[in-house]
C-alpha cells in the first residue's frame, strides 16, 4: 500500500487534477458518445462454428490487470448506423 502522502495523478478522488484533467475527461466522454451514436458495435465471431452463447461467454470473460479488469478477447466489428 502507498503512503497517504503519495500523489497518483488521476481524474477522481480528493487529489484530483485541476484544469486540463476535467477537459480531457469531458472530451473522452464526448468522443465515446459520438462513436456510439455513429457506429453499431457487433461482436466478431472467432470462427464460423462459434455459437451465440459461446460468443457471449467469451465477451464477458476478463482477467485482473494491475488496477482494473481487462477483457480477454473482444474483437468488434464497427458498422455505420443508418440515419
Amino acid at each position: 500500500m502507498l503512503p497517504s502522502i503519495c500523489l497518483l495523478p488521476d481524474f477522481s478522488g480528493s487529489r484530483r487534477l485541476m484544469g486540463p484533467g476535467r477537459f480531457s475527461e469531458i472530451e473522452s466522454i464526448t468522443f465515446l458518445a459520438n462513436l456510439i451514436l455513429t457506429y453499431k458495435f457487433v461482436p466478431t465471431p472467432l470462427d464460423k462454428m462459434e455459437t451465440p452463447p459461446e460468443t457471449k461467454e467469451r465477451l464477458l470473460r476478463w482477467r485482473q490487470g494491475s488496477m482494473t479488469l481487462l477483457p480477454v478477447k473482444v474483437p468488434l466489428t464497427f458498422t455505420l448506423r443508418e440515419n
